[in-house]
């Protein structure tokens, strides 16, 4: 997650209406495209969990990724 929007296509925006606990502090956004391994040990800070609407807009940008690679 960055506070920089980017010129990303599938980025997908954070705001604090999309949180069911905690908030961001200013309007945020996950790059789904960006691959890489999570460990709980690596996190610095947890700020929150998402709506389920807003996790599932999340997971279907990742899904899309997914699916436009298959059909190259």
């Amino acid at each position: 997650i960055t506070s920089k929007p980017s010129g990303d296509e599938q980025v997908v925006e954070l705001a604090n209406a999309g949180f069911e606990k905690g908030s961001v502090r200013r309007t945020s956004y996950a790059r789904p495209g960006k691959v890489f391994t999570g460990n709980r040990d690596r996190m610095v800070s947890e700020v929150g969990s998402l709506k389920r609407a807003a996790f599932r807009r999340l997971v279907e940008a990742v899904v899309e990724i997914l699916e436009a690679s298959f059909e190259s």
